[in-house]
Protein backbone atom coordinates (compact mmCIF):
# COMPACT_ATOMS: atom_id res chain seq x y z
CA UNK A 1 0.00 0.00 0.00
CA UNK A 2 1.53 3.11 -0.84
CA UNK A 3 0.25 6.49 -0.71
CA UNK A 4 0.96 8.16 -4.52
CA UNK A 5 -0.17 11.71 -4.43
CA UNK A 6 -1.90 13.87 -2.44
CA UNK A 7 -3.62 17.03 -3.14
CA UNK A 8 -5.39 19.35 -0.52
CA UNK A 9 -7.63 22.34 -0.22
CA UNK A 10 -8.82 24.18 2.09
CA UNK A 11 -12.79 25.76 2.61
CA UNK A 12 -14.32 27.80 5.17
CA UNK A 13 -15.67 24.10 6.21
CA UNK A 14 -13.33 21.66 5.87
CA UNK A 15 -9.38 20.37 4.64
CA UNK A 16 -9.99 17.95 1.44
CA UNK A 17 -7.60 15.84 0.93
CA UNK A 18 -7.76 14.46 -2.56
CA UNK A 19 -5.54 10.53 -2.34
CA UNK A 20 -4.02 8.15 -4.81
CA UNK A 21 -3.16 4.90 -3.49
CA UNK A 22 -1.50 1.80 -5.41
CA UNK A 23 -2.02 -1.19 -4.32
CA UNK A 24 -0.36 -4.50 -5.19
CA UNK A 25 -0.83 -7.97 -4.73
CA UNK A 26 2.34 -9.67 -3.85
CA UNK A 27 1.25 -13.26 -2.40
CA UNK A 28 0.35 -16.08 -5.13
CA UNK A 29 -3.78 -16.16 -5.32
CA UNK A 30 -6.18 -13.77 -5.95
CA UNK A 31 -7.53 -11.50 -3.22
CA UNK A 32 -11.20 -10.51 -3.26
CA UNK A 33 -13.35 -9.16 -0.57
CA UNK A 34 -11.32 -6.15 -0.18
CA UNK A 35 -12.16 -2.96 2.02
CA UNK A 36 -10.54 0.32 2.21
CA UNK A 37 -10.74 1.73 5.74
CA UNK A 38 -9.26 5.60 6.53
CA UNK A 39 -9.71 8.41 7.69
CA UNK A 40 -7.10 11.76 8.21
CA UNK A 41 -6.58 13.15 12.06
CA UNK A 42 -4.08 15.94 13.10
CA UNK A 43 -1.34 15.08 15.03
CA UNK A 44 -0.54 17.44 17.84
CA UNK A 45 1.85 17.04 21.21
CA UNK A 46 -1.11 16.84 23.71
CA UNK A 47 -1.45 12.62 23.05
CA UNK A 48 1.40 10.15 22.94
CA UNK A 49 1.84 9.46 18.94
CA UNK A 50 1.25 6.09 19.81
CA UNK A 51 -2.49 6.89 20.10
CA UNK A 52 -2.43 9.04 17.76
CA UNK A 53 -1.16 6.45 14.73
CA UNK A 54 -3.83 3.76 13.96
CA UNK A 55 -2.94 0.21 15.05
CA UNK A 56 -5.10 -2.89 13.80
CA UNK A 57 -7.58 -2.23 17.00
CA UNK A 58 -8.37 1.98 16.02
CA UNK A 59 -12.07 2.05 14.60
CA UNK A 60 -11.73 3.41 11.02
CA UNK A 61 -14.79 4.55 8.80
CA UNK A 62 -15.17 2.38 5.87
CA UNK A 63 -14.30 3.97 2.38
CA UNK A 64 -15.24 1.67 -0.06
CA UNK A 65 -15.31 -1.84 -1.12
CA UNK A 66 -11.94 -2.98 -3.71
CA UNK A 67 -12.23 -4.64 -6.70
CA UNK A 68 -10.54 -8.21 -6.64
CA UNK A 69 -6.52 -7.86 -7.17
CA UNK A 70 -5.50 -10.79 -8.93
CA UNK A 71 -1.85 -12.63 -7.81
CA UNK A 72 1.12 -10.12 -8.96
CA UNK A 73 -1.24 -7.22 -9.88
CA UNK A 74 -1.37 -3.51 -9.03
CA UNK A 75 -4.45 -1.50 -9.13
CA UNK A 76 -5.14 2.24 -8.16
CA UNK A 77 -7.88 4.37 -6.27
CA UNK A 78 -8.59 7.40 -5.95
CA UNK A 79 -10.69 8.87 -3.50
CA UNK A 80 -11.23 11.89 -0.78
CA UNK A 81 -10.95 12.52 3.00
CA UNK A 82 -12.71 15.45 4.45
CA UNK A 83 -11.12 16.81 8.10
CA UNK A 84 -13.50 19.32 9.22
CA UNK A 85 -12.27 22.60 10.54
CA UNK A 86 -14.01 22.33 13.98
CA UNK A 87 -11.65 18.62 14.04
CA UNK A 88 -8.18 20.66 13.36
CA UNK A 89 -5.64 21.08 16.08
CA UNK A 90 -3.25 23.41 15.34
CA UNK A 91 0.54 23.64 16.31
CA UNK A 92 2.44 26.33 16.97
CA UNK A 93 5.36 26.93 14.43
CA UNK A 94 6.61 30.52 16.41
CA UNK A 95 3.40 32.23 16.26
CA UNK A 96 1.93 30.51 13.13
CA UNK A 97 -0.83 27.54 13.70
CA UNK A 98 -0.20 25.08 11.67
CA UNK A 99 -1.87 21.81 10.60
CA UNK A 100 0.28 18.81 10.54
CA UNK A 101 -2.07 15.69 9.50
CA UNK A 102 -2.49 12.18 9.87
CA UNK A 103 -3.48 9.58 7.01
CA UNK A 104 -4.82 6.45 8.07
CA UNK A 105 -5.85 3.50 6.08
CA UNK A 106 -6.70 -0.19 6.60
CA UNK A 107 -6.86 -2.92 3.65
CA UNK A 108 -9.14 -5.88 5.11
CA UNK A 109 -10.31 -9.08 3.17
CA UNK A 110 -11.00 -12.73 3.93
CA UNK A 111 -7.35 -14.01 2.21
CA UNK A 112 -5.65 -10.85 3.31
CA UNK A 113 -4.00 -10.07 6.93
CA UNK A 114 -5.29 -7.01 7.87
CA UNK A 115 -3.01 -4.30 6.58
CA UNK A 116 -2.73 -0.88 8.47
CA UNK A 117 -0.84 2.24 7.80
CA UNK A 118 -0.18 5.64 8.65
CA UNK A 119 1.43 8.65 7.00
CA UNK A 120 2.26 11.79 7.89
CA UNK A 121 1.03 14.89 5.57
CA UNK A 122 3.01 17.65 4.45
CA UNK A 123 4.33 20.35 1.63
CA UNK A 124 6.65 19.14 0.01
CA UNK A 125 9.99 21.23 -0.91
CA UNK A 126 13.21 20.39 -2.78
CA UNK A 127 14.07 16.64 -3.33
CA UNK A 128 14.77 14.78 -0.17
CA UNK A 129 14.02 17.58 2.17
CA UNK A 130 11.44 17.19 5.00
CA UNK A 131 7.36 17.62 4.40
CA UNK A 132 6.43 20.89 6.10
CA UNK A 133 3.25 21.73 7.59
CA UNK A 134 0.35 23.15 6.14
CA UNK A 135 -0.10 27.05 7.64
CA UNK A 136 -3.86 27.56 8.77
CA UNK A 137 -3.69 31.52 7.67
CA UNK A 138 -7.43 32.78 7.23
CA UNK A 139 -7.28 32.35 3.29
CA UNK A 140 -8.68 29.33 1.41
CA UNK A 141 -5.95 27.24 0.04
CA UNK A 142 -4.88 24.87 -2.25
CA UNK A 143 -1.79 23.12 -2.03
CA UNK A 144 -0.75 21.01 -4.99
CA UNK A 145 2.40 19.90 -3.84
CA UNK A 146 1.64 17.67 -1.01
CA UNK A 147 2.98 14.74 -0.21
CA UNK A 148 3.12 11.67 2.71
CA UNK A 149 5.75 10.01 4.28
CA UNK A 150 5.11 6.29 5.70
CA UNK A 151 5.03 6.61 9.25
CA UNK A 152 6.32 3.29 11.29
Amino acid sequence: MEVEQIRVSRSMMAITFAWRLRLTNYTEGDLGDLQLSGDITSAHGKVPTEQQLATGATELPMLRQLPAIAAGETIELKGEIRLPVERVVPIRQGSTPVLVPLLRLRITGEALDQQTRNWVVGLQGDAGARLQPFPLGDRLQTYGTAGARSLA
